[in-house]
């Protein structure tokens, strides 16, 4: 069965890969800007299930920055939820 890239992935994928992984220490997350650039945040892997459950929060302007660094202000953070097929260790 072919997943679809942008399903959110769940607490049963993250136990998966801490079984594979025993002494990850960490989990990177990070989204893409307009301009093509990643924006992350190193997360202790003390913290991945709140990551998976609730999201991590990331400033609501920084994807939308241009080159400049001139965005649009906005009180809300977005929550970015992990995807399927996209959990990996490198």
């Amino acid at each position: 069965m072919t997943q679809h890239p942008t399903t959110a992935a769940d607490a049963a994928e993250l136990d998966e890969l801490l079984r594979a992984h025993p002494n990850l220490e960490s989990l990177e997350t990070f989204i893409i800007d307009v301009n093509g650039l990643a924006i992350g945040k190193r997360l202790p892997i003390r913290e991945a299930r709140a990551a998976f459950s609730q999201g991590v929060a990331f400033s609501a302007c920084a994807p939308i920055l241009d080159c400049r660094g001139r965005g649009h202000n906005q009180s809300a953070s977005p929550l970015c939820r992990p995807l399927r097929a996209a959990i990996r260790e490198e």
